[in-house]
């Protein structure tokens, strides 16, 4: 009986830790000036990567949904995910250039804001389709500029990266390319003012 009960205290008390742990996940709103993610340190004691992982995964998605609600833009699409072990946050739209339809908007993970663009059009993971997407990136600088952009997240006259690449920019997948600036103490707060200066300029 003893044994039973040990048992069900035990189970109690990791359905409260686990309970704590998935309210610490919640944004406190729109103005908060709150670390855009929470803390490694909070999810230290919890021996389980997967574990570590699932909550900064709820993060993510509580981060999605408040840029959603905050942008309602039927052609966006905001998205939350983990990659490599990091949470990430997507904004993006469809917007034309030289006659294409392409998809352009921010990213945020481990520490780095992300202008991108998806080029549809030019689709392949060869050096000669990436050299096509990033000539086709620096004819539409303002799709990755940072000009004005780096004082909304807190840090002005930032470098943009990547910082080890001729062409200046970096690549993910088979259309996806970008620039980032550095925003390892970026609140939520900043997060949307980010995000409306990236919906606004490109209007």
């Amino acid at each position: 009986m003893n044994n039973r009960k040990s048992a069900l205290d035990n189970n109690r008390s990791i359905k409260f830790r686990l309970s704590a742990l998935i309210d610490s996940t919640a944004i406190q709103g729109p103005e908060s000036d709150e670390s855009v993610w929470v803390d490694e340190e909070e999810f230290a004691p919890l021996a389980s990567s997967q574990t570590r992982i699932a909550l900064h995964k709820i993060r993510a998605f509580r981060l999605a949904t408040l840029v959603r609600n905050a942008f309602p833009i039927s052609a966006a699409t905001v998205d939350a995910d983990v990659s490599h072990g990091k949470p990430l946050v997507t904004w993006d739209s469809w917007t034309e250039r030289d006659g294409h339809q392409i998809r352009a908007g921010w990213q945020l993970q481990d520490g780095q804001f992300r202008r991108f663009v998806i080029t549809p059009h030019i689709f392949g993971t060869s050096f000669e389709k990436k050299a096509e997407r990033f000539a086709f990136a620096r004819r539409h600088p303002d799709l990755s500029s940072f000009a004005g952009l780096d004082s909304v997240l807190g840090n002005p006259g930032a470098l943009t990266g990547p910082f080890k690449t001729e062409s200046g920019f970096g690549s993910f997948g088979s259309d996806f390319v970008y620039k980032y600036v550095k925003a390892d103490a970026l609140t939520v707060s900043q997060l949307l003012r980010a995000s409306i200066w990236v919906v606004e300029s490109r209007e």
